[in-house]
């Protein structure tokens, strides 16, 4: 006798009960949800989502009109209304699961970038695959095969593992003759 597999993906017991699997949830039993997988405390403190967040960026997740959208974006949404195009909800908490409105702002991609930069949780990520005529000639003095890698010439200098491979390319950069090094 096989034994049933439990269900996969689909709506929760008890959520959404009488509506198509297929179709969106009306907006008030959305809310519902959403209010029910918030840890409301004081206006002052962070209402934390207590549904699982998502693995890669930590933010709470909840399906909206057939799409996943961030948890403290769904909390601009109902508290304030729409989000302008373009525009991040960025939190003054730093707390990725934080749902309280008033721990929310608005900003660019810009304001956001300035706050985490402003409160010292700017990543130190390399740099971005544009590098300087410098930085060849830098990488490529630095480059011994079997010695010093491509792999530890980036790290070092704090740049993206491809710019440096393609600095010690001779398909690349060409402009700049291997002599000067």
């Amino acid at each position: 006798m096989k034994t049933p597999r439990p269900k996969t993906g689909g709506r929760q017991k008890g959520i959404g009960a009488g509506y198509p699997p297929n179709k969106s949830l009306p907006m008030e039993e959305r809310i519902r949800t959403f209010w029910t997988r918030v840890n409301k405390l004081s206006d002052s403190e962070c209402w934390n989502w207590t549904h699982p967040a998502d693995k890669e960026t930590g933010y709470g997740r909840l399906g909206l009109n057939t799409k996943l959208i961030s948890a403290h974006r769904f909390s601009w949404l109902i508290h304030f209304g729409d989000i302008p195009e373009g525009m991040c909800v960025c939190h003054h908490c730093d707390n990725r699961i934080c749902v309280n409105p008033k721990h929310l702002f608005l900003g660019t991609i810009a304001d956001n970038n300035a706050d985490m930069k402003r409160k010292g949780r700017m990543s130190k990520a390399p740099r971005n695959n544009k590098i300087s005529p410098e930085d060849v000639v830098q990488i490529r003095k630095m480059w011994i095969p079997f010695k010093m890698s491509v792999r530890k010439i980036s790290k070092i200098l704090n740049l993206n593992y491809k710019s440096c491979e393609t600095a010690v390319s001779r398909k690349h950069w060409q402009n700049i003759p291997w002599t000067t090094v």
